[in-house]
């Protein structure tokens, strides 16, 4: 009897009738070897829906059951040859298929998966705000309050331009720790936080924790509100910082959980940070949480 390869993929018809044979399934090796001349880059392709279907036409349910689980198992063992021949595992869901995550595990652990939480959001706060400053050099806007004072400085020297950024810098941006801006309305930074916030809260949370989900769009929503109220910007700024941020959050998440576009030539070269970022990511992070103190109880057991 000819010895079977490790190569799947180089498998004759003889070698395939062997594997069948041996696992149980010899009064198809006729059908499947002798009429349909099934080989090993075949075999590694063959589906139930190709088993039950014509040609095949297969009629014994067990049959057809127990030769699927012994080709998914076939697969499984060989997923590297799989890809090269670009398939994917037999048993994947047409969403693994289209997102390429199919026979992929996360084999992480919990500080991995948050430090990709982590760089997600300051890649995207990053690109925000990025945008928003360039945005400040080409656009000018009254102030939207007759509150608000907008009076132009002048700076002696390069030294004063410097000092000026770091206090802004030193403060992050913010009136609280005494920052006084002018000019830049256009688009709403407030926004453009609790906005994100609330998606990263809407994302990264089981789908069944609906009340917490609610409460964060209430919030999102009520924060936009009150800036408007109290004429701190435009509704034009709260408008574009709103689409921006929503537009830029599901972009990146859709190509980030495709990862057939993590590793493709056009990512590395129109979009490298993100490249180099989501390169070691294997699809969809898993919302999978531990409350890490043993009280309350509740809290552990609603958390896991």
């Amino acid at each position: 009897m000819e010895v079977l390869e490790d190569s799947v993929s180089a498998w004759s018809c003889k070698q395939v009738a062997q594997w069948l044979q041996e696992r149980g399934f010899g009064e198809y090796v006729e059908l499947l070897c002798g009429q349909h001349r099934l080989d090993g880059p075949s075999l590694l392709a063959l589906t139930e829906a190709d088993l039950r279907g014509p040609p095949l036409g297969l009629t014994v349910l067990g049959d057809i059951k127990r030769l699927t689980i012994a080709l998914h198992r076939l697969q499984r063992q060989n997923q590297a040859q799989l890809e090269e021949l670009g398939l994917r595992p037999a048993d994947s869901s047409p969403a693994e298929q289209l997102l390429g995550t199919a026979g992929r595990e996360w084999s992480c652990d919990g500080a991995d998966r948050r430090s990709i939480l982590f760089r997600r959001l300051c890649s995207l706060m990053g690109t925000v705000f990025l945008l928003r400053c360039c945005t400040m050099f080409v656009t000018s806007l009254s102030v939207p309050g007759q509150h608000l004072k907008c009076v132009s400085k002048t700076y002696g020297d390069i030294w004063g331009k410097m000092q000026r950024a770091l206090l802004i810098w030193s403060g992050f941006g913010m009136t609280l720790t005494g920052v006084q801006t002018c000019g830049d309305y256009m688009f709403s930074g407030h926004t453009v936080v609790i906005t994100l916030l609330n998606f990263f809260v809407t994302e990264y949370t089981p789908r069944s924790w609906n009340l917490i989900h609610t409460i964060s769009w209430v919030l999102n929503l009520f924060g936009i509100f009150f800036i408007l109220a109290a004429h701190e910007h435009y509704s034009i700024d709260v408008f574009i910082a709103f689409y921006i941020t929503t537009r830029l959050f599901l972009y990146y998440h859709t190509l980030a959980n495709t990862r057939a576009f993590q590793h493709s030539r056009r990512a590395r070269i129109w979009f490298p940070m993100f490249s180099f970022f989501e390169c070691n990511v294997n699809g969809p992070v898993p919302n999978q949480y531990h409350w890490p103190f043993s009280k309350p109880a509740f809290m552990k057991s609603m958390i896991g």
